[in-house]
């Protein structure tokens, strides 16, 4: 289960391109970015709602880089939410 578009895009713009920033800075290739990015915008409410129960039906592999999308968001600075954790 994932937020409505809706929800998704009240989410400031700057904030996704801040985070852009960070994977390229940090050596991600062009189709890493692309998927991390995906992946984080997709699955941002398990950081904010502090809720990974929409991760259980997925395969390993998927959940695994999902995972790894949701820590570069957390170590990119931009998601203050992870503090709490």
């Amino acid at each position: 289960m994932t937020l409505p578009k809706a929800v998704r895009l009240l989410i400031d713009e700057q904030f996704w391109n801040d985070f852009k920033t960070y994977l390229i800075n940090y050596k991600n290739s062009q189709s890493g970015v692309r998927g991390k990015m995906s992946y984080a915008k997709r699955f941002y409410h398990t950081l904010e709602r502090k809720d990974a129960s929409s991760l259980i039906t997925l395969t390993p592999d998927v959940k695994s880089y999902i995972m790894r999308a949701i820590a570069a968001l957390s170590k990119s600075g931009e998601c203050m939410i992870v503090g709490s954790l």
